[in-house]
Protein backbone atom coordinates (compact mmCIF):
# COMPACT_ATOMS: atom_id res chain seq x y z
CA UNK A 1 0.00 0.00 0.00
CA UNK A 2 3.10 2.46 0.35
CA UNK A 3 3.40 2.31 -3.44
CA UNK A 4 -0.17 2.91 -3.45
CA UNK A 5 0.29 6.13 -0.97
CA UNK A 6 2.69 7.62 -2.95
CA UNK A 7 0.71 7.27 -6.63
CA UNK A 8 -1.99 9.09 -4.62
CA UNK A 9 0.56 11.74 -3.24
CA UNK A 10 2.07 12.28 -6.71
CA UNK A 11 -2.09 12.69 -8.48
CA UNK A 12 -2.59 15.18 -5.43
CA UNK A 13 0.03 17.14 -6.15
CA UNK A 14 -0.58 17.09 -9.83
CA UNK A 15 -4.03 18.35 -8.96
CA UNK A 16 -2.61 21.06 -6.69
CA UNK A 17 -0.55 22.40 -9.55
CA UNK A 18 -3.51 21.75 -12.09
CA UNK A 19 -6.01 24.36 -9.91
CA UNK A 20 -3.82 26.73 -8.04
CA UNK A 21 -1.17 27.82 -10.38
CA UNK A 22 -2.00 28.94 -14.12
CA UNK A 23 1.58 28.73 -14.87
CA UNK A 24 1.73 25.06 -13.93
CA UNK A 25 -1.79 24.25 -15.41
CA UNK A 26 -0.70 22.27 -18.31
CA UNK A 27 2.33 20.37 -16.49
CA UNK A 28 -0.87 19.74 -13.20
CA UNK A 29 -2.97 18.36 -16.21
CA UNK A 30 -0.29 16.11 -17.02
CA UNK A 31 0.82 15.26 -14.17
CA UNK A 32 -2.61 14.28 -12.68
CA UNK A 33 -3.28 12.45 -15.96
CA UNK A 34 -0.18 10.19 -16.18
CA UNK A 35 -0.85 9.31 -12.49
CA UNK A 36 -3.97 8.75 -12.70
CA UNK A 37 -3.24 6.19 -15.15
CA UNK A 38 -0.76 4.68 -13.11
CA UNK A 39 -2.53 4.73 -10.32
CA UNK A 40 -5.47 2.99 -12.23
CA UNK A 41 -2.98 0.09 -13.58
CA UNK A 42 -1.28 -0.50 -10.39
CA UNK A 43 -4.48 -1.35 -8.74
CA UNK A 44 -5.53 -3.76 -11.33
CA UNK A 45 -2.53 -5.10 -11.47
CA UNK A 46 -2.98 -5.27 -7.44
CA UNK A 47 -6.49 -7.04 -7.62
CA UNK A 48 -5.24 -9.02 -10.46
CA UNK A 49 -2.53 -10.60 -8.53
CA UNK A 50 -4.05 -11.14 -4.99
CA UNK A 51 -6.55 -13.41 -6.82
CA UNK A 52 -4.25 -15.29 -8.68
CA UNK A 53 -2.05 -15.70 -5.68
CA UNK A 54 -5.05 -16.80 -3.54
CA UNK A 55 -6.14 -19.45 -6.49
CA UNK A 56 -2.64 -20.66 -6.26
CA UNK A 57 -2.99 -21.15 -2.24
CA UNK A 58 -5.98 -23.30 -3.27
CA UNK A 59 -3.92 -24.90 -5.95
CA UNK A 60 -0.85 -25.66 -3.55
CA UNK A 61 -3.06 -27.53 -0.91
CA UNK A 62 -5.10 -29.67 -3.34
CA UNK A 63 -1.62 -30.69 -4.93
CA UNK A 64 -0.16 -31.15 -0.91
CA UNK A 65 -3.22 -33.33 -0.44
CA UNK A 66 -3.25 -35.10 -4.05
CA UNK A 67 0.77 -35.65 -3.14
CA UNK A 68 0.15 -37.47 0.26
CA UNK A 69 -2.28 -39.40 -1.09
CA UNK A 70 -0.10 -40.98 -4.08
CA UNK A 71 2.71 -41.55 -1.50
CA UNK A 72 0.49 -43.72 0.33
CA UNK A 73 -0.01 -45.85 -2.90
CA UNK A 74 2.59 -47.70 -4.45
CA UNK A 75 3.82 -46.48 -7.91
CA UNK A 76 6.31 -46.85 -10.76
CA UNK A 77 9.56 -44.82 -11.08
CA UNK A 78 8.28 -42.83 -13.27
CA UNK A 79 5.16 -41.65 -11.01
CA UNK A 80 7.79 -41.14 -8.59
CA UNK A 81 9.72 -38.85 -10.64
CA UNK A 82 6.70 -36.99 -11.62
CA UNK A 83 5.33 -36.73 -8.21
CA UNK A 84 9.29 -35.37 -7.29
CA UNK A 85 9.32 -32.67 -10.25
CA UNK A 86 5.43 -31.34 -9.37
CA UNK A 87 6.78 -31.49 -5.50
CA UNK A 88 9.98 -29.08 -6.80
CA UNK A 89 7.83 -26.86 -8.69
CA UNK A 90 4.95 -25.76 -6.17
CA UNK A 91 7.98 -25.30 -3.70
CA UNK A 92 9.86 -23.02 -6.03
CA UNK A 93 6.15 -21.11 -6.47
CA UNK A 94 5.89 -21.01 -2.24
CA UNK A 95 9.06 -19.55 -1.76
CA UNK A 96 8.50 -17.17 -4.34
CA UNK A 97 5.72 -15.71 -3.08
CA UNK A 98 6.98 -15.94 0.87
CA UNK A 99 9.74 -13.90 -0.57
CA UNK A 100 7.76 -11.03 -2.21
CA UNK A 101 5.35 -10.95 0.99
CA UNK A 102 7.98 -9.75 2.99
CA UNK A 103 9.39 -6.61 0.00
CA UNK A 104 7.44 -3.53 -0.51
CA UNK A 105 4.82 -5.84 -2.43
CA UNK A 106 3.29 -7.92 0.16
CA UNK A 107 0.31 -6.16 -0.02
CA UNK A 108 -0.40 -7.67 -2.87
CA UNK A 109 -0.09 -11.38 -1.43
CA UNK A 110 -2.42 -12.56 1.12
CA UNK A 111 -0.59 -13.46 4.59
CA UNK A 112 -2.07 -17.06 4.17
CA UNK A 113 0.78 -17.97 1.95
CA UNK A 114 2.96 -17.87 5.24
CA UNK A 115 1.69 -19.86 6.92
CA UNK A 116 1.83 -23.18 4.13
CA UNK A 117 4.63 -25.45 4.80
CA UNK A 118 6.84 -27.12 1.74
CA UNK A 119 5.96 -29.90 0.18
CA UNK A 120 8.78 -32.79 1.84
Amino acid sequence: MLLGSIIMAVLIIGGILLYRFEIAECAGAVVATITGFVLFFWLLIWVLNYSFNCAGIQEFTAVQQTIEESRKNTGSEYERVMLTEKIIEENEWLAGCKFWNETFVGDMIPDEIMKLEPIK
